[in-house]
């Protein structure tokens, strides 16, 4: 799966997998996880940590819910639900390791990505799957303090945002 959205404004690609079980080559139930592949920095921090350049460090999976209307035909319509949990981070990418000591602001985030799709059967058992959704991206409560004044590290606006994918299916598919 790679998707195209935007982080903080900015275009973002998130790269990843996942597998799920069709019933009645109709409904399908499994999981997925991706993560954020682009850097991002965030500038506005410098006051209040000792990382000049904070990298952001976005993943999430979950539970991947699915519909294919009439998956026999060479191409037909679809749908899916992504439902999931991970972490929401920022880091020093100066560092060579993943101390946890370099990191700052970790926080937990909950994401849901409803999305239309198209797919086309190349061979019955591999597919090329086009969407378009929206990923909603909320539970972000970690906050700051400076002059007195608390912020918050993240704001769900900035990591919400629509979504473009193109993804690679592999597995046993009934095509007439």
């Amino acid at each position: 799966m790679v998707e195209f959205s935007s982080v903080e404004g900015d275009f973002a690609v998130f790269v990843g997998g996942g597998g799920a079980i069709i019933f009645n080559q109709t409904f399908y139930f499994g999981g997925y996880g991706e993560g954020l592949t682009t850097s991002h920095y965030r500038y506005d921090l410098s006051d209040i940590t000792d990382i000049q350049e904070p990298k952001i460090s976005l993943g999430h999976g979950g539970f991947w819910l699915g519909y294919v209307n009439k998956s026999f035909k060479a191409i037909h319509p679809a749908a899916s639900l992504k439902i999931g949990w991970g972490k929401i981070s920022l880091y020093d990418d100066n560092w060579n390791d993943y101390n946890p000591e370099n990191y700052v602001a970790q926080d937990g985030i909950f994401t849901l990505i409803p999305q239309l799709e198209v797919e086309v059967n190349l061979t019955s058992w591999f597919k090329l799957n086009v969407g378009a959704g929206y990923r909603w991206m909320t539970g972000m409560d970690k906050q700051y303090s400076q002059g007195g004044t608390m912020y918050d590290y993240y704001e769900s606006s900035d990591y919400s945002s629509p979504v473009g994918t193109i993804s690679l299916l592999f597995g046993g598919f009934a095509v007439k």
